[in-house]
This record gives structure tokens, C-alpha cells and sequence, in this order.
């Protein structure tokens, strides 16, 4: 969701604001803000399934995934 313009060559901040692990689906939201004064200017999220690169059937996360996500910022 874009909460105002950005142009091209304007400084930028990306923030993790949360990552859950529902099972083999990974959702990631994200902040962006405008440098200096770090202003919101968008926000999103990516929905990522970890899945067997044989098969691309869904299996659970290895447990360092699931460790680092547990663990938070």
C-alpha cells in the first residue's frame, strides 16, 4: 500500500514489522520510510511456502527458519 510518491534516487528504509509461521507458510509484513525523518511511505507483505525442490509439495520449515522467527529482531 503506497502512503505517498517516492522518486527515483530518494533514500529509503526497509523495515521487517513482523514475520509469522503458519505451518510451511511464511508471511513477512514490511514498512517503508523515507529518509531523513523516516516518514511511512508504504507497507506490504509477501506470503513465501517452503516446499521440496523435488516435489514442490509443501514441507515444514527447516528448523532454523522456525528458530529465527521464534527468536524476533
Amino acid at each position: 500500500d503506497f502512503l505517498r510518491p517516492l522518486r527515483f534516487g530518494d533514500a529509503i528504509e526497509v523495515e521487517l514489522v513482523r514475520a509469522k509461521l503458519d505451518g510451511s507458510a511464511l508471511s513477512v509484513g514490511y514498512r517503508v520510510r523515507a529518509l531523513p525523518g523516516g516518514e511511512a511511505v508504504a507497507t506490504g507483505h509477501s506470503v513465501h511456502v517452503v516446499v521440496d525442490a523435488s516435489t514442490f509439495r509443501r514441507i515444514e520449515p527447516p528448523s532454523a527458519l522456525r528458530a529465527a522467527i521464534d527468536r524476533g529482531p
